[in-house]
This record gives structure tokens, sequence and C-alpha cells, in this order.
């Protein structure tokens, strides 16, 4: 049998056959040729290596997470609760949590915005009681371990405050003040989401979770990684309370596509009235300067004290006081499921 040879008109005529192939599968198919992801471009702040760590649950002015988006009014407000675009985009479809249980803020677009977070509540029960009473709307973070969580948590919310679950996370140091049912990196992934889910079962009516220490634990990305998918799988946010620097949990955050913020100012790292009443202050300067602040403080005495004085003053300045859900960077996305 001969060999059949093909010349060169023979091989023009092919490649004009695959030609008219590709474009019918194009135009019929809906197919496209594969397209390169474009790379976001990353500006560092600071170049300068970050302290190992701030003492867990405190501190005061934390930088910006290299990675973050800039956090501004312009990039919170849009997809905001209650807003027309948020309205456009899911229509009648079901919110996420984080939204059906956020409390209302109606505040005026381009308003600068403070969020007060008090964590460590539930533990306490005089001086969470004395939390409760402040005025709000604040967001009150309560441990997963405390006792009458129901109880005590339906009377923050009745009082017109937010609800956070207080994650217990490894810390660097100092293990054992996180208390019990504390995610480590150590954890096998069943355990791990185990623990999680208990710790998220302890209560309801929450819009999310911040990080109860954290310091090491924040830095394990495959454990945040973990984290943020089920806050994802649940409609759930996430508040960074960025107890080290080198935190990676609000980039892991970010990734997932879910809500987040991370934390501004720690108001009590010193436990007199004088030093929370200066770290409101530079909470104040911030709002004013950048648009939004949020700061994380505990239901101590002077904590209190101060607060009690300093939140009525803040209309008259020209600042709203918001839930947390009202000063997250929502996904661009969104998160209907």
């Amino acid at each position: 049998m001969a060999k059949r040879t093909y010349g060169k008109g023979s091989a023009v005529y092919l490649a004009i056959a695959v030609v008219i192939m590709v474009v019918l599968e194009m135009t019929v198919f809906g197919t496209r040729p594969p397209q390169r992801q474009q790379q976001a471009t990353i500006t560092i702040e600071d170049e300068q290596p970050a302290p190992e760590s701030i003492p867990e649950g405190e501190g005061a002015l934390s930088r910006k997470p290299d990675f973050a988006p800039p956090r501004t009014l312009e990039t919170i407000e849009p997809l905001l609760p209650g807003s027309t675009a948020y309205g456009e985009k899911f229509g009648p479809v079901l919110p996420p949590a984080w939204v059906r249980n956020a409390v209302p803020s109606n505040v005026p677009q381009g308003k600068p915005r403070v969020a007060v977070i008090i964590d460590d509540m539930g533990m306490d029960r005089k001086h969470t009681r004395a939390a409760i009473t402040l005025p709000g709307p604040l967001t009150m973070a309560f441990l997963p371990y405390a006792d009458d969580l129901p109880a005590q948590t339906g009377e923050a919310r009745a009082e017109g405050h937010e609800l956070l679950v207080h994650v217990p996370m490894a810390p660097v140091r100092n293990t054992e003040g996180a208390g019990p049912d504390v995610l480590t990196p150590e954890m096998t992934p069943e355990d791990f989401m185990a623990m999680l889910d208990k710790d998220l079962s302890a209560f309801s009516g929450y819009v999310g979770i911040n990080n109860h220490m954290g310091s090491k634990m924040t830095q394990d990305r495959p454990g945040m990684e973990r984290v943020m998918a089920e806050l994802r799988a649940r409609g759930l946010l996430f508040i960074d309370s960025r107890t080290i620097n080198t935190s990676v949990a609000a980039d892991e955050a970010a990734k997932a596509g879910i809500p987040y913020a991370v934390r501004d100012v720690f108001l009590d790292h010193e436990e007199t009235y004088e030093a929370v009443a200066g770290t409101l202050a530079e909470v104040e300067r911030k709002a004013l300067k950048d648009g939004l602040a949020i700061a994380i403080g505990h239901p101590r005495e002077e904590t209190v004290k101060a607060l009690r004085e300093w939140l009525p003053t803040l209309e008259a300045k020209g600042i709203a006081l918001v839930p947390v859900s009202a000063i997250v960077t929502a996904p661009p996305e969104g998160n209907p499921e």
C-alpha cells in the first residue's frame, strides 16, 4: 500500500479547518480561551520587622495589614445591609447570617464611624452587666465557655447591642489565659473543626467572630483558612483582634470572600481611667481623619466608666457610633449563602 503524503497546500487547508472549528466552539458552546489572572498590586507600608507580639487582648494602635485593601467609607458603604446596591444585588434572596443578625445602622453617607467591641464578655457577670447597660449600639464579644450564654447574650441584644463569638485561639505565650476550647495549630483538621463548631454553637444571633488571644493561631495559614471557610459556609463575618502584627487572619478572610475588618485601637492596655480616656481620644482622631475606627475594650470598671462618659459626646463631634457590621469590608461579590 502506498504511503500517503501531504503537500504544503494540504497543510494550509488543515490549519484553516482547525481555526474554523475553534471559532465554532467559541460561538456555539460559549467557551473562551483561558485568560491570565491579573495579580493585585501589594503596597507595603512599613518594611521594618514587626514586634513578635503585644500583650494578648491588649495594646495600642497597630499597623494595618500589608495585604488589606484601603478601608474607607467609599469602599464599605456600597454593599452595606439596607443600601440600594445591596438590595439590587441580592434582591429577594435570603441574606447571610451576618446581615440577618446585624443591628440596623442608619448613618448618613460619608459620616465618620466608630465601632466599639467589648471583648471577654460573659465570665464576670457584674461587669458584663455594666457593659450591657452602656449606650449603644456596641458590639459584645462573648466567650463561648461562659455560663448561661443564651440569657446573657439575649439581654445584650435586647439592649440594642450586636453580638460576636469571642473564639479562643492559641497564643504564643500565656496559654492558660486562653481558657478552654482553644483552637491550636497542632490539632488535627477533624478536632479543629469539631472545636470550632462547639464554639459557634454556644449561643445564637451573632454576626460573626473575633479572636480571643490568638497570637500563635492567627499566624497559622492552614488553620485560618479552615476558620474562614467555615465562616463563609455559615454566612458570618470576621474581626481580627490583631494581637500580633504578623497575623494572617484578615488576609485569609479576604481570600475566602467574607466580610472582615481589623482592630485599630485597644482601649485598656493600661487599666486606668486616664489611660482609657487617652485611647478614646485616639479613636476619635482616627475616625475624623480616616472616616472609620474600630476599638476593642473589656468589661472593666475604668473602661466602662470612661465609655459611659465618652459615648454620648460622639454625635456632637460629628461621629456616628455603629455596630461592627456597619464598618466591615464586604466581599466584592457579596455572600448571599
